[in-house]
């Protein structure tokens, strides 16, 4: 025999971590990535807490932007009461945060199921849950619009052109015509 022989060769055990070396939680140390890595946000961090009912695996829900893609969702809650807390970043924008159950019975065994999208310094930028309590909405879905940043256009709700999400007025506002119009013949 001629070469090297290993006897007991090991294989190294996982290290679970962020294996990202952009991500600002990364570890040097592991060698298997475990989804957990995190970014910083140069646009608007929303902050996300779910509360699940006892089926909190029926639970999800996503955040859509203006054209409708996906920006952000949360779905997989194991059953009993929980309390998931995660963020994403976002830029200024107009955006709908969609609620779903997906045995149709509503967010509401044992303790009322909820999503609550914040600044993470008090302001709430959408809330919502499918408890039909206190005039919110229960069944297998519900939707709440709301704004992130600053968001030009119409915000004048009697012009022709109003932008329901802006919260800046930009000017353009296009109003009709109320003036009556007489015909003159000659």
């Amino acid at each position: 025999f001629a070469g090297d022989l290993q006897v007991g060769t090991t294989v190294p055990c996982p290290i679970y971590g962020c294996t990202d070396a952009n991500a600002v939680n990364y570890d040097a140390n592991a060698n298997t990535d475990d989804g957990s890595c995190l970014y910083t946000c140069t646009d608007n961090s929303v902050y996300v807490t779910v509360v699940t009912d006892y089926y909190g695996s029926e639970m999800s829900w996503d955040v859509t932007d203006a054209s409708g893609t996906v920006v952000a969702s949360g779905s997989g809650y194991a059953n009993g009461y929980n309390t998931i807390t995660d963020s994403t970043c976002v830029v200024d924008g107009c955006y709908t945060l969609n609620l779903y159950d997906s045995y149709g019975d509503g967010w509401m065994t044992g303790q009322p199921g909820s999503v609550t999208l914040d600044d993470g310094t008090g302001g709430v930028y959408a809330s919502g849950g499918l408890t039909g309590a206190f005039g919110t909405p229960e069944g297998a879905s519900a939707s709440f619009d709301f704004t992130v940043g600053t968001v030009a256009g119409c915000i004048d709700s009697l012009a022709s052109n109003y932008e329901s999400c802006a919260n800046t007025d930009d000017g353009s506002c296009i109003y009709p015509c109320t003036d009556n119009l007489t015909a003159v013949n000659m």
